[in-house]
C-alpha cells in the first residue's frame, strides 16, 4: 500500500503504471510504498515493494507524471529536479542500480522552475518525450523531442564482390548515419567515406574497396 494521501498518477495519455513482465512500476507523488521509502516511484515484483536507489537518495524529489521500461531501464518523466543525488530536471532513467541524466537533459532557458515532463513513449530505439521544455540536449526543440538509444550494429563476415571488393553485410537501426573504419591491427584505422541510413533490422552491404577484407570493422555514428 502506498502512504496515505499518495496521488497515482494516471490517464490514457500518460502512463505511469508499467511493467517488464517481472516488476510492475508505479510513479506518482508519495513517499511510501508497503512501509518502503520510495520517493514518488516503487517497484512491486509480485510480492514486495521496494524503492529505486538507496536512503535518502531513493526515487525523485517531486512528482512522476510518465513511465516507461525496457530492457531493465526505467525512465521516468515529471516535475522535479533530483533523480537520487543526480541532477535532473523532470527526465531521468533509472539504469538498475543508479539514477542517470539522459544526456545533457532538457531545460526550459530562463524558467527552469516549469521545465516537466508529461508523455513518454518508447519504440524499438527510441524514446519520446512530450511536456514543458524549449530545449533538449542542449538543441531547440520545444515540448517534444526523441533520446536515441546506443546503436546496436552487427556487422556479418564479408564476401568477396566481382570487382576485388568485399562485401560486408549490416544490420543497422532507423534513421542513423555511420562512418565506418577498417583495419587490421586495431591501431591503424582506413576511414570508408560510406554513410548510411538504414531501416530497422534491414540488412544493407557496405562496398569496402580493398583487395584484402580487414579483420576489424567499427562504426561510428554521426551526429
Amino acid at each position: 500500500m502506498l502512504s496515505n494521501r499518495a496521488r497515482i498518477h494516471h490517464c490514457c495519455s500518460r502512463q505511469r503504471i508499467c511493467g517488464d513482465g517481472t516488476n510492475l512500476y508505479v510513479g506518482g507523488q508519495f513517499q511510501t510504498a508497503g512501509g518502503v521509502a520510495a520517493n514518488s516511484i516503487a517497484r512491486w515484483n509480485g510480492t514486495n515493494w521496494s524503492s529505486l536507489g538507496e536512503g535518502a537518495e531513493n526515487g525523485v524529489q517531486g512528482s512522476v507524471y510518465a513511465l516507461a521500461v525496457r530492457k531493465g531501464r526505467v525512465y521516468a518523466g515529471g516535475y522535479f529536479r533530483t533523480a537520487g543525488s543526480v541532477p535532473a530536471a523532470g527526465l531521468a532513467m533509472w539504469s538498475g542500480t543508479k539514477w542517470c541524466v539522459l544526456g545533457s537533459g532538457i531545460d526550459f532557458p530562463g524558467r527552469d522552475g516549469i521545465t516537466r515532463v508529461n508523455a513518454l513513449a518508447l519504440d524499438k530505439r527510441s524514446l519520446y518525450v512530450g511536456g514543458v521544455f524549449l530545449r533538449a540536449g542542449n538543441k531547440c526543440s520545444a515540448s517534444i523531442a526523441r533520446w536515441i538509444d546506443e546503436p546496436e550494429l552487427t556487422l556479418l563476415p564479408p564476401t568477396p564482390a566481382y570487382d576485388g571488393s568485399f562485401l560486408y553485410p549490416l544490420n543497422g537501426a532507423l534513421g542513423l548515419r555511420f562512418v565506418f573504419e577498417f583495419s587490421n591491427d586495431l591501431r591503424d584505422w582506413t576511414y570508408d567515406p560510406f554513410r548510411f541510413s538504414f531501416g530497422l533490422g534491414d540488412q544493407v552491404t557496405l562496398r569496402h574497396r580493398s583487395t584484402m577484407p580487414q579483420n576489424f570493422c567499427r562504426g561510428r555514428l554521426m551526429p
